[in-house]
């Protein structure tokens, strides 16, 4: 009889041993296959958030887009010595379209007082882009010779012009027009 006893309990010990494992087995399928199903829905709400959210950026920005795209124009500034050369000008500073949410950003040149502003020459001259209906500007100061400027637009029409004595700040600005 402890023969049969011993048998018993080692066959519900293998047993119970292969539905653990089976269980065990199932477990780790079952979380492979959530993993997997879960990475899918992952990649699908990914996929639909990222159609959301160009259907929202297409929907509510389609004013800004349009603005980014064509409401704008290219601008050239032109400074000139109208007797000698710009070597004496200490800074020129002129407005640009930095970006869509930046309309009314100035570069300085030099960025800090006290550098050489590197110019040579009787000209010196700046393509740009300036925002429909914002201001087109552009100031020089320091010049101990005459100097003069334009503001050119589209490469064509010239939309403002000044001239200054030495030692004058020379400004010339002008409203762009606004697309129709």
């Amino acid at each position: 009889m402890q023969l049969r006893d011993k048998d018993q309990q080692f066959q519900t010990r293998t047993t119970r041993a292969r539905s653990a494992q089976a269980r065990s087995a199932q477990a780790r399928a079952s979380h492979t296959q959530r993993a997997h199903t879960i990475r899918r829905a992952g990649a699908g709400t990914a996929a639909c958030g990222a159609v959301a959210l160009a259907a929202v950026a297409t929907l509510n920005g389609c004013a800004g887009m349009a603005e980014t795209f064509s409401d704008r124009w290219n601008v050239e500034y032109q400074v000139t010595a109208t007797e000698g050369d710009l070597g004496s000008v200490q800074q020129i500073e002129y407005q640009h379209w930095a970006t869509t949410l930046d309309r009314d950003a100035r570069v300085r040149i030099p960025e800090n007082s006290g550098e050489s502003l590197g110019v040579s020459g009787p000209s010196w001259s700046e393509e740009t882009i300036v925002g429909a209906g914002l201001d087109a500007k552009i100031r020089v100061e320091g010049s101990t010779v005459p100097l003069s400027c334009k503001i050119v637009l589209e490469g064509k029409e010239t939309v403002a012009e000044s001239t200054a004595q030495p030692g004058e700040a020379l400004e010339c600005a002008a409203t762009l027009p606004k697309f129709e």
